[in-house]
């Protein structure tokens, strides 16, 4: 590969870099303005906000913006992503209990602690996953929990 070849990547990547940026930025604006937003343009997001989650790009502004809009959906794309008993950690690429933690904290505050208790009972969750450490601690801190045996004990109370 020659030197201008090697420069045409770096200004590829500095490229989608900035790119990326942007988007998250983007994403963020309208997170905080989905109430002066035509639900219907809102709506026409979803499929690709889904997308974006799944790819890993721009992850949780992306998942942010798609729980305000469509809650079910974004409460779809976390199962399928991230809780399902069949998705295995280990493959991906880091992150994700930090992504967990930002997610379930997200539906907290917008849905409720109440939302997010229910969806483990609901076994949106799978126990599998419920078993994992890095799920527990995440579902503690999103819940505001200082143990596991305080989850216990708020998914015992709750139920």
């Amino acid at each position: 590969m020659t030197p201008p070849e090697v420069e045409a990547i770096h200004e590829e990547i500095r490229a989608i870099l900035s790119a990326r940026r942007a988007l998250a930025s983007t994403l963020g604006r309208l997170t905080n303005d989905t109430q002066n937003t035509p639900q219907e343009a809102l709506k026409g997001l979803v499929t690709d906000l889904k997308s974006l989650v799944a790819s890993g790009l721009c992850t949780l502004p992306a998942f942010d913006l798609l729980l305000r809009i469509s809650p079910e959906d974004a409460i779809e794309v976390l199962e399928w992503r991230y809780v399902s008993e069949d998705v295995d950690p280990d493959r991906r690429s880091g992150g994700y209990e930090f992504d967990l933690s930002a997610m379930f904290t997200e539906i907290v505050d917008a849905l409720g602690a109440q939302h997010l208790i229910g969806l483990i009972r609901s076994y949106v969750i799978s126990q599998k996953r419920l078993d994992d450490p890095r799920v527990t601690r995440a579902l503690m801190e999103a819940l505001d929990l200082e143990s596991p045996e305080e989850l216990a004990s708020a998914l015992r109370q709750n139920s």
